[in-house]
Parts: structure tokens; sequence; C-alpha cells
């Protein structure tokens, strides 16, 4: 559907202009890059940082795309 296509388009958008760390927690988590998702211990462990910063940065992201999106 061209709505679905739409939402995707500016969460790929809003993603990439997030910071690097930020960026790439958010590509790993949900295989952006076409690339399988990694769980947010996997990805943590492949970052070497905590699983809780790994959900606070998911939160925090998808919070402000739902923000924009609902615009």
């Amino acid at each position: 559907p061209l709505e679905e296509n739409n939402m995707k388009k500016i969460m790929l958008e809003e993603i990439n202009k997030l910071k690097k760390r930020d960026k790439e927690i958010m590509i790993r988590r949900y295989g952006l890059d076409g690339k399988e998702e990694l769980t947010q211990k996997e990805v943590a462990s492949v970052l070497g940082i905590s699983q809780s910063y790994i959900s606070r940065i998911e939160k925090k992201v998808i919070k402000e795309i739902s923000e924009i999106i609902k615009i």
C-alpha cells in the first residue's frame, strides 16, 4: 500500500538523521540494512554497550518518529 511505503520512507529518512550510534542501533535492531533483525541483547553485545542503553535509544527514536508521522 502507498501509505505504508510512505511511512517506511519517512522512518528511513528520520533514522538517517540520527547520531551515528543511534542510527546503527536502529538499523541493526530492525534489519534496515537488509540483514537479519537483531535482539536488543545481540545489538548490545555487538556494540559493547548495555542492553538497557539499547532499549532507551530504541524507545526514544520510536517516540520521535511516531510524533513526526502523526503530523
